[in-house]
């Protein structure tokens, strides 16, 4: 899973505000959606292989509540099978 590296509020806005300051003085077309991540810093950060561990515990207690509805089903509401 990667990382993406977002530019904060204020740089988009001064970056914005960059942009339409140069558009009114030249007649520019806008640029290409790689050059605007590549001048706010919008890249992808390399996989560190950590990612991971952040959502085990989050996993594990959705597999813990999971079971504990197994077995209540199992145990407390009657069996129509037999």
């Amino acid at each position: 899973m990667q990382i993406i590296q977002h530019p904060s509020k204020e740089q988009v806005r001064a970056y914005l505000a960059q942009r339409i300051a140069q558009r009114r003085q030249e007649d520019l077309p806008p640029p290409t959606p790689a050059e605007i991540r590549r001048q706010l810093g919008w890249s992808l950060c390399p996989h560190s292989g950590y990612a991971g561990a952040l959502t085990f515990p989050s996993t594990v207690a959705r597999l813990s509540a999971l079971l504990c509805l197994a077995w209540f089903c199992s145990a407390f509401l009657p069996n129509n099978s037999r």
